[in-house]
């Protein structure tokens, strides 16, 4: 469950929650992108079959506002909130604004800063930032949505980010298309589209688990279908 006590620029967790998650012998993240602001139904539905096996939430941008609808409705739903990994990530897509402003029920362990006080409530402005890193499990994370960094035309900049880090792990969005390569002892995925996906694929998310039985990481796809009685169906790819 994540507590939603800390909001800082990319990440919504805990201050604690964020240490232990570092330091832990295992790690398995959920890995989305590109939902384009059109439908947070679909990340309840995702939170309800993958949001509490799994530690972190990581959003690739574009659609963040379905993102912040989640966090919104989470913060007043218990049972929502109960749902979310420990850690919710994000990066800014280049469909995505610079922040997403929320209202939350005023706490003392929530992070001051950036806040507003109003009675009982605080306004929240999310800083949405064009990357991220962060460590589970001892391995470090890098995410951003790609546009930037040319993702379209090759991964050389991409490349060039892990070995500077250097990162055990990069994810990124924006061509809509599910793949996954692991060089060097890096791992290079994206998760796809969840609503839009590209080149004849399907709706599609992703979950990296690790270490692996086999290899240094398991990499898990599903397809997402929405049935003709609008619930969501996800399968293993």
């Amino acid at each position: 469950m994540n507590k939603l006590t800390y909001f800082g620029d990319g990440l919504i967790s805990s201050l604690d929650d964020i240490e232990v998650l570092a330091t832990k012998k295992a790690g398995n993240i959920l890995v989305l992108s590109d939902t384009h602001g059109l439908d947070a139904e679909i990340l309840e539905a995702v939170l309800d079959n993958f949001g509490q096996e799994v530690d972190v939430l990581l959003f690739c941008g574009d659609g963040f506002s379905d993102v912040g609808e989640v966090i919104q409705k989470a913060l007043t739903n218990e049972k929502l909130q109960e749902k979310l990994p420990s850690l919710v990530a994000y990066v800014r897509g280049n469909n995505d604004e610079r922040s997403y402003v929320i209202s939350a029920p005023y706490s003392e362990e929530m992070n001051k800063e950036k806040t507003e006080n109003h009675d009982n409530f605080k306004i929240i402005q999310l800083n949405i930032p064009e990357s991220i890193t962060f460590l589970l499990a001892g391995r470090r994370v890098f995410a951003t949505h790609g546009h930037r960094h040319c993702v379209n035309y090759g991964f050389d900049q991409l490349y060039a980010i892990a070995d500077n880090l250097p990162a055990d792990m990069i994810f990124y969005g924006h061509t809509h298309k599910a793949y996954f390569e692991e060089t060097h002892g890096t791992l290079f995925l994206n998760p796809g589209s969840l609503c839009y996906p590209r080149g004849g694929q399907e709706p599609s998310l992703a979950i990296v688990s690790f270490p692996g039985i086999e290899e240094r990481y398991v990499v898990e796809y599903y397809n997402v279908d929405k049935n003709i009685l609008g619930s969501y169906n996800f399968e293993r790819v």
